[in-house]
This record gives structure tokens, sequence and C-alpha cells, in this order.
């Protein structure tokens, strides 16, 4: 009896105290960095390498570098909650035309260091955007069957990226996103990749009967 009630005792005392503790410990898990995260397990469950797979990672690497950068509840909810289109996807077509504006103001008390860190993660991130834009785009573009066949289902694809080769230097990437506002309409036609490949894939296929029967004729 008197050994229950000392384990009693111990179990009322010292075991909340250290659970207490503990929680006390733990670190505030980023609701985006959860959001890639889940996407990320997803994508690597249905084997999926591919363009997508590289967005995903990349923009997980990006936040890795400042934690501390919270989306806006109204934009979390656009990136995180719809399941019409990707986390990743949509997270991108925000930051390339939105950049900090998506994210909640800083607190007022941050310190020297701190409100530097946030400085600098925001310049990081507005120079790696664009390119990770572009190395998206080509490794879709490189999974099509037919090599133009992207750029004419989106036509706006092929202005924004001709502009963007054409002025490459002599205008910012951010100036060129907001003269053009094209980019809604670049990401809402790529939510249908796999329609676009589809009829690409047809397209092809299509292509290289008529070259095949074209040279039968010839030969004839």
């Amino acid at each position: 009896m008197k050994k229950s009630l000392v384990v009693l005792i111990f179990c009322c005392l010292f075991i909340p105290h250290v659970f207490g503790g503990m929680n006390r410990m733990q670190v505030k898990v980023n609701p985006l960095m959860k959001c890639l995260g889940d996407e990320e397990k997803e994508l690597y469950e249905n084997k999926d390498q591919g363009p997508l797979y590289y967005l995903n990672k990349e923009l997980i690497g990006l936040f890795l570098l400042f934690n501390e950068v919270e989306l806006k509840e109204n934009y979390f909810n656009e990136v995180c909650k719809s399941k019409n289109h990707s986390t990743s996807h949509e997270l991108l077509k925000l930051l390339l035309v939105k950049q900090d504006k998506i994210f909640v103001s800083a607190k007022a008390a941050l310190t020297a260091t701190e409100a530097g860190n946030r400085e600098s993660f925001f310049i990081d991130m507005e120079q790696q955007i664009p390119q990770i834009f572009i190395k998206y785009i080509s490794m879709i573009q490189g999974e099509m069957k037919h090599p133009r066949c992207l750029e004419d289902e989106i036509p706006e694809l092929k202005e924004f990226l001709n502009k963007v080769k054409y002025l490459e230097g002599s205008v910012s990437f951010d100036l060129i996103i907001q003269e053009n506002n094209v980019i809604d309409k670049i990401f809402d036609k790529l939510r249908n990749i796999s329609e676009i490949s589809h009829r690409c894939k047809a397209r092809f296929i299509q292509e290289e009967k008529e070259k095949l029967k074209d040279k039968t004729i010839g030969q004839g």
C-alpha cells in the first residue's frame, strides 16, 4: 500500500512537470512548411519525380532558410486548403505576382538581427523565384512529346518567355510580370497540364503518321 502511494504521488507531481516542460520546448511548426511537406510526401508515395516534385523541393529548400514567415490567412487557404490545384503550383504563382505581400507583417518587437534576416530572406526569395519558375516551365516543356506544343497550347507563355528573353538584363523580371499581367492566365492553364500533355501526345502521333505516309508516298 505504501509503495502504491509513493508511485501515485510521483505520477501526480513529477510527470506533469516533465510533459509540461516538453511542451514548452516543442518547436513551432510553420503551417506553410507542413503544407509543402504533405505535398512532398504525396508526390513521393506516388513516385512522381517530375516538374512538380522539383518545384516542391525548391520551395521547401527556400523556406527552410527562414522558417519565421507565415502566409496571411486568405493566401494560406488559397494555397493549402483548395483541392483544385497543387500547393507548390499556387504558391509559386503568388510569389511571382504578389511577392512578400502574401506574408504576415513582421512583429514590431524584432531585433536588428531578426529584421536583417527577414529582409535578406525576401531579397533572396525575389532573386530565386524567377529562376525556379523558368526551370519549372522548362521541365514541363521537356515532358511534352511535341516540342512546340506547350507554347501553342498556352500562347501567353510563349509571349511571356519571348519578352523575358528579349528584355533580359535591361528590364527587371518583376516589371515584365506587372506589365504583361499574364501569370494568372499561364498558371490557370497549367492546372490542366495532364489534358495538355494528352493533346500534345496525340498531336505528336498524328504528325509522325503523316511523316511516315509522306515518306511512303515519296518512295512509291
